[in-house]
């Protein structure tokens, strides 16, 4: 069997690369004049669901495939880490640490 795996220092134009480095498997809900932002690049942006898969293995003789994956948030721009800051204040938000468990860990 040929198995094909994803390599991570992978360079095409039709392949972004992840840039988060906290998986953030649920969201906080914004309060007042809270948005989210861009660890990256800083823009406002939205959060983004994103599928990561981090191994995947094809099978060349009947074409089936395998991925081993996990969902997060990410920025929607530059799929990097989110955080959230106060638009009056221009302060950083904590987010509460239970939203980096994976929902069956809590």
């Amino acid at each position: 069997m040929n198995v094909h795996a994803i390599d991570p220092d992978f360079d095409s134009p039709f392949f972004t690369q992840l840039k988060s480095e906290k998986a953030l498997f649920t969201i906080p809900e914004l309060q007042g004049n809270q948005l989210f932002y861009c660890t990256q690049c800083g823009n406002c942006t939205q959060a983004h669901f994103y599928k990561h898969v981090y191994s995947q293995s094809i099978n060349m003789e009947t074409g089936e495939g395998t991925e081993l994956f996990e969902h997060f948030y990410v920025s929607q721009c530059c799929l990097a880490d989110l955080a959230v800051m106060d638009n009056d204040t221009f302060k950083d938000i904590e987010i509460d640490p239970i939203h980096y468990l994976p929902v069956k860990d809590r």
